[in-house]
């Protein structure tokens, strides 16, 4: 008996756990370590969308893959158990037994048994999708808010009783030049000079006393110093329970319409001026083509004391019954049409028939873009005529100088490429042919001078090419050295001919890898040196290089290429770099030329980024200075006084009749790493062979 009571009592408590089980408000379950349901309550099935608890429980056999959207949120929710034993408001999204997607929270527990053996897990299920739907509402709200807040283009902030702003939007930090942080917390004496910080802590005490929105257009000043024109709202700000807590402002630029305003206004002074003031006659016509407005010219012109006499009336009202047919068929063409009649040229009639006058009519139109009227200006150009013909004559002139200039270009073109291509092609078989070694330099030589001839003629030939801006500079390695000497070379037999000293005095400190044009330095040389053989019957002629500075990658080089030939007046110099200008008009008949090589050369050294310039006294001869930048690479040889150590001391002795000739050839030596020495002899003698000490090399 005492058995059956216990057992009933066990039956009661059953019933009531069950009973509490059935019917709380949270989904109740049980589920074995593999992730199927043992017990389930009957919140639970209706959470999940099933009819009865027995029914979730057959329908699901694995609840990470049926139930959960993400399967490794079910793997969290595990490890997470197993690692602290209790979890609480664990969020999972899961799938009803329609498909549809719920938000639900998890608190659950392990169960083990007394040797601490997983036996089951255990926890109740709450269903927030209202909630979560409510948060991202919110979320989405706050969003939307801050969207239009921070991407709006008038400025917004906020700022508490203190007047410390506490809120500021991206475009008024813009405005200010500062981040947030930097004017969260301060106030307007921290941006603003004091007077306009004053007026605006005013501005908001009355907000904060009135509790009524200010609304104003006032100067503010941006983070550069400008001065704008804004349009203010400040509104009062209360808190959640309808304290007031501080001021919200909204303010935007409206400079430009004061801008506008402004202009309006100007432009309106400036038409009156206009109207009042200009020579030329001006006028408006309606639609109807009765004057509305004219310029006090042409009120003074058609005979009136004031424009109210002319307002109002048509051309048929002033003018002869034939010029006001004329007139109206422009305009009503030009109102028609929508297309302006831009400067036609009128002969007066009667007693003004000299007279000319240059029309402009064009059409009016208003916001909708309709014709509302026609706009004439009537200019007198009876003075430009007469100009007009002057002009057309000048013109004719310089056509003809030009064809002239074109003409001469093609002559000289065709006179002078044609025998020099025979002269190269005949030297070019002479050179196949059999010859002695001295035949064979002379002809060499002979092409040489022959193919820098006719590149400077084809230079000489596109000089209206230079005019024009289209011919390229080169940069190319450079071997000054060579260059100059092989431009001498072309010049050897003329010199010797004529009796006149050659020679070459280059810097040894010039560095060796330079980059330019050697095709146009090589003919700036020889068109100067051309010029100093041509104008000298003895005497000498020399080409210096000088290294003028050597930085950033840039070398400056001077060249100097002197004469004692016949000089050059002072008045003469100014004009000497024109085009076809010689020293003297009889130069071109005793030494002939064209008159376009300096004006070449300098036009090439100004393209290369140089200059020129020339010293010059009659009968002392000349010096024509350049300067060109070259670009400087790495000098691969070494420094000529490390080149001298290696050479072991080596001495060259240098013998010559001529002083400078002798010590030029030794600098150069002395370039390439030698040591030297200078004897001079009077001209004509033998040097002495007792020389102390002997050098190695004698010359």
């Amino acid at each position: 008996q005492r058995l059956r009571r216990e057992i009933e009592e066990l039956r009661r408590q059953e019933s009531k756990y069950h009973s509490i089980f059935d019917n709380v408000v949270e989904g109740i379950y049980q589920t074995s370590p593999e992730g199927k349901y043992i017990s389930v309550n009957r919140m639970l099935a209706e959470i999940y969308g099933y009819d009865d608890p027995n029914e979730l429980v057959d329908s699901v056999s694995n609840i990470e893959r049926e139930l959960y959207v993400d399967p490794e949120r079910r793997e969290e929710f595990i490890r997470r158990l197993d690692s602290e034993s209790t979890i609480s408001d664990f969020e999972s999204e899961v799938f009803r037994r329609d498909g549809k997607r719920i938000w639900i929270s998890e608190n659950a527990r392990r169960v083990t048994n007394d040797t601490g053996e997983l036996l089951y897990y255990e926890g109740t299920v709450q269903d927030i999708s209202l909630r979560k739907a409510a948060e991202k509402g919110l979320k989405d709200s706050e969003a939307l808010y801050h969207s239009l807040v921070e991407n709006i283009s008038q400025n917004i902030f906020r700022k508490d009783i203190r007047g410390e702003f506490t809120f500021a939007n991206t475009q008024f930090c813009r405005t200010l030049g500062r981040d947030l942080d930097e004017i969260v917390g301060r106030t307007d004496y921290d941006f603003f000079p004091d007077a306009l910080a004053e007026k605006y802590v005013r501005d908001d005490q009355q907000v904060l006393t009135t509790l009524k929105p200010l609304e104003a257009t006032e100067v503010y000043q941006d983070s550069a110093g400008e001065r704008l024109y804004v349009h203010v709202i400040k509104t009062p700000l209360y808190s959640a329970n309808g304290e007031i807590i501080g001021i919200q402002g909204i303010f935007h630029d409206v400079t430009l319409q004061k801008k506008t305003e402004a202009a309006l206004a100007f432009e309106r002074d400036l038409h009156q001026a206009l109207m009042a003031s200009s020579p030329d006659r001006i006028y408006y016509k309606n639609v109807d083509l009765k004057y509305i407005k004219l310029s006090r010219a042409f009120v003074r012109d058609l005979g009136y004391q004031y424009q109210e006499q002319a307002i109002g009336k048509t051309d048929y009202d002033i003018f002869p019954k034939d010029k006001a047919e004329e007139y109206q068929k422009e305009d009503l063409r030009i109102i028609r049409s929508g297309r302006p009649m831009i400067n036609k040229e009128e002969k007066g009639s009667g007693e003004h028939s000299e007279n000319w006058a240059l029309v402009t009519k064009f059409p009016i139109f208003n916001a909708k873009g309709e014709t509302t009227g026609v706009v004439g200006i009537l200019r007198d150009i009876s003075r430009l005529k007469g100009a007009e013909i002057a002009l057309e004559r000048a013109r004719d002139e310089a056509l003809e100088s030009a064809r002239v200039k074109a003409e001469f270009l093609a002559n000289v073109s065709h006179e002078i490429r044609t025998p020099m291509n025979a002269i190269i092609g005949n030297t070019e078989l002479l050179l196949q042919s059999r010859l002695s070694p001295e035949q064979q330099e002379l002809a060499q030589a002979s092409i040489i001078s022959a193919e820098s001839l006719q590149t400077m003629m084809n230079d000489i030939l596109d000089f209206s090419k230079l005019e024009a801006g289209k011919l390229r500079i080169e940069s190319i390695p450079v071997d000054l050295n060579n260059l100059i000497d092989e431009t001498l070379e072309i010049f050897v037999q003329t010199t010797t001919r004529k009796g006149i000293e050659l020679f070459a005095d280059q810097d040894p400190t010039i560095p060796e890898a330079l980059r330019g044009d050697p095709v146009r330095i090589r003919q700036i040389l020889i068109n100067l040196i051309n010029n100093a053989v041509k104008f000298t019957q003895c005497g000498e002629i020399r080409i210096e290089t000088s290294l003028i500075s050597a930085q950033d990658g840039i070398a400056s080089v001077r060249f100097a290429v002197s004469d004692t030939g016949i000089g050059i007046r002072a008045e003469v110099i100014p004009m000497l770099f024109q085009a076809f200008t010689q020293a003297d008009g009889s130069m071109a008949r005793r030494f002939g030329g064209t008159g376009l090589g300096l004006a070449i050369i300098k036009s090439l050294i100004d393209l290369m980024g140089g200059h020129i310039h020339v010293e010059s006294e009659p009968d002392q001869g000349s010096t024509f200075f350049f300067e060109i930048p070259f670009r400087c690479e790495v000098e691969n040889g070494a420094h000529p006084q490390e080149r001298a150590r290696k050479s072991g001391g080596n001495v060259l002795h240098f013998v010559s009749w001529n002083q400078r000739e002798a010590e030029a050839a030794a600098r150069g030596a002395e370039g390439m790493g030698m040591r030297t020495s200078v004897e001079v002899l009077p001209y004509g003698s033998l040097p002495d062979n007792a020389i102390a000490p002997p050098p190695d090399t004698a010359l």
